[in-house]
């Protein structure tokens, strides 16, 4: 009896999972609402950051210093670097990363530079590839007549 309890539970546990897993490949901010336990699970985190970077907003603070959490979250949404950990606001790949990802809005194109860490925020290199950038995103906006 114990075994066959056992088992229904383990494959309500895996069904609730793959659920989840479906809903946040729909709207990956609503990590919000998942319970605890399956906002620490790997899985789950990767789906929604994927899905949209600031879903990084809503997980538990050790995947915002997972630096391969990070990355898939600011590749999404550049501006997410702002919910990343302070050690990853100032690693070189994941704040090119964001520079260069995609934006909600292209008129807040800077703020994931804005986000670096200070020593980030003055290196010219970057700062020339945020604007450089930013220039594409505006020209863009202008071809398309959304300004």
């Amino acid at each position: 009896m114990m075994s066959f309890l056992y088992l229904v539970l383990s494959v309500s546990v895996a069904s609730l999972s793959l659920q989840v897993l479906a809903a946040l490949a729909q709207d990956g901010e609503a990590i919000r609402f998942a319970s605890p336990s399956l906002r620490d699970d790997a899985a789950v985190v990767l789906a929604a950051v994927t899905q949209s970077g600031w879903a990084l907003e809503f997980v538990p603070h050790r995947w915002q210093g997972d630096a391969a959490v990070v990355l898939a979250a600011v590749r999404q949404e550049g501006g997410s670097l702002a919910c990343a950990a302070e050690a990853l606001q100032a690693n070189r790949e994941v704040v090119l990363a964001a520079v260069a990802a995609p934006h909600e809005d292209p008129w807040r194109e800077a703020t994931a530079l804005h986000f670096a860490s200070p020593e980030l925020r003055a290196d010219k290199v970057l700062e020339q590839r945020n604007d450089a950038v930013f220039k594409l995103k505006l020209d863009l906006v202008e071809l398309l007549g959304e300004g």
